[in-house]
């Protein structure tokens, strides 16, 4: 990564790191697509009827790093966003100019989004 950032540091305004990756756009296939969320539950050897403990687990220990890792940084935990609308870019932007900013984490941000519901189909 270090080579990476190097050879195009003219190219780089910020370099981004954390539990995995970021992701402004996009979705994980896993979770969107029915079958592949089949498999990966499958995988994990999670039952359905085990999913709803499995995930507030799983979103409960993702919650818990994400603020671990705003407080260890000095910065405020979450900044819920009303609408997917808004531009995250534009809002960072004037987060790092108003705080004057130059390198660690700049926010957080959380929105929720309308999601389709999978069905189990017949019982």
């Amino acid at each position: 990564m270090k080579e990476f950032i190097e050879k195009h540091q003219n190219c780089i305004s910020g370099v981004l790191s954390g539990l995995d990756r970021v992701r402004f756009r996009g979705t994980f296939r896993y979770l969107a697509v029915p079958v592949l969320m089949m498999r990966w539950l499958n995988h994990r050897r999670v039952l359905l009827k085990d999913f709803k403990p499995f995930v507030e687990s799983l979103t409960e220990t993702l919650k818990n790093a994400i603020e671990r890792t705003a407080a260890a940084a000095s910065r405020p935990a979450v900044q819920y966003l009303a609408s997917s609308s808004i531009s995250k870019e534009d809002l960072v932007r004037e987060l790092i100019r108003r705080e004057g900013l130059t390198d660690g984490i700049v926010c957080i941000l959380c929105w929720g989004c309308v999601m389709s519901a999978f069905s189990r189909g017949c019982r």
